[in-house]
């Protein structure tokens, strides 16, 4: 099981297979998505910095599913 988004191996595939990469899958340094397949695989295996999207990663990366159900259940 991974704490990813997605297992590398599945971003593997995609760059194999020369298909664009789904969006929240791999980010950049500035946390920017990264959807070439071979910039990708460059960001996973080359890069100091991005890489692989964390599990239950949303559209702000410090908000959480918990933390956005507190904030909720507050209101």
């Amino acid at each position: 099981m991974s704490t990813s988004a997605v297992a590398a191996n599945k971003v593997k595939v995609f760059d194999l297979l020369g298909r664009p990469v789904p969006q929240g899958w791999v980010t950049e340094e500035a946390g920017d998505p990264v959807t070439d397949p071979a910039a990708a695989m460059a960001y996973l295996h080359e890069h100091l910095y991005g890489g692989l999207s964390p599990l239950g990663a949303t559209v702000r990366p410090a908000a959480t599913r918990g933390t956005a159900w507190r904030s909720w259940s507050r209101s």
